[in-house]
Parts: C-alpha cells; structure tokens; sequence
C-alpha cells in the first residue's frame, strides 16, 4: 500500500509538471500512440456499487475517440472531488489519468472545463 502511493504521489508530481500550458484536448490525447498502450482502464461510479475494468486492446481505439471529441479548456483548478469516470492510459513508462465530472475534466491536477461530454458514453463498457 505505501508503494502504491509513493508510486501516485511521483505520477502525479510528473502530471503537475506537464499542466503549464492551455492546451486543447486534441494536444492533450495527441501523444498516445495506440500501438505502445499496455494496459487501458477505466473505472466508474455511474453504476452502483463503483466498476472498474480493464479494457481489451480493440476496444482502446474506440474509447481514445471518444475521449478526443470532448472538447477541453484548461482553468483554474478549484480541487473538486468526485468523479464518474476515471481513465488510465500506461504506455510504456508513462501514464495519463484523466477524470473526469459533469463539466469538469482532470488530467493530473490540471482542471479542463469540458463540453461535449455525455457520462453515458461509456456506460456500455460496463454493461
């Protein structure tokens, strides 16, 4: 357990460190290269009890699509909590967890306000 978090606070201290411009979503998912993703997942607290699951590899093209045509522009982050969906993207030695809640998206510690997002897009991965 104290590994696992120690391993959270260096990835997070890594996103912090790539949160220093406005850029839209296309740069934000622009370097994920489908080909180098091992592990996709996806966790969600629409369902009740909270599901997480580990997508399988022809399933990651669809799901980085969606997620492209969220439209995002980075604000000031006010540390809200709460999500109801929860992506980690590891490609080999990097990891991009993006959350995201109603009308805010987080990538990291950065905060994007988001359009386009409907939380039902991806109740099918749960079904």
């Amino acid at each position: 357990m104290k590994n696992t978090f120690r391993l959270l606070m260096f990835v997070l201290a890594f996103l912090l460190s790539s949160c220093q411009d406005n850029s839209p979503n296309s740069d934000v998912f622009k370097n994920i290269d489908l080909n180098k993703i091992s592990k996709f997942t996806v966790s969600t607290t629409m369902t009740n009890p909270k599901k997480d699951r580990t997508l399988k590899k022809a399933e990651y093209e669809k799901v980085l699509n969606t997620l492209k045509k969220i439209s995002m522009t980075k604000v000031e982050n006010d540390y809200a909590k709460g999500w109801q969906y929860y992506f980690v993207i590891q490609e080999d030695w990097k990891k991009t967890m993006i959350s995201f809640n109603g009308d805010n998206a987080y990538i990291g510690d950065c905060k994007f306000k988001i359009s386009g997002y409907n939380p039902f897009d991806f109740l099918y991965l749960f079904e």
